[in-house]
């Protein structure tokens, strides 16, 4: 017997008609991309290619960008757990 539970993104993509892909995705970029990386990218070019988000969404490591987006990237290893 199938759950009677839909998924949130099937339920929300039969709401907003498109794939449950689409919503996953939408989700994956939202969920995996750092605060201070979506802070750089805001009003870039970069932050309108979804291609180029989910490829940063799936990084294994934070990116943290300095200056313009084209310029140097430094990469910082994720931290789980900070200690103070």
């Amino acid at each position: 017997m199938e759950s009677e539970t839909i998924s949130f993104s099937k339920d929300t993509a039969q709401k907003i008609n498109v794939s449950p892909r689409t919503i996953q995705h939408e989700v994956q970029i939202a969920e995996k991309i750092d605060s201070q990386v979506k802070e750089k990218i805001r009003n870039t070019e970069l932050a309108d290619n979804k291609k180029e988000l989910l490829l940063l969404a799936r990084l294994e490591e934070n990116i943290l960008i300095e200056g313009k987006v084209e310029g140097s990237v430094e990469t910082k290893p994720r931290n789980k757990i900070e200690t103070i």
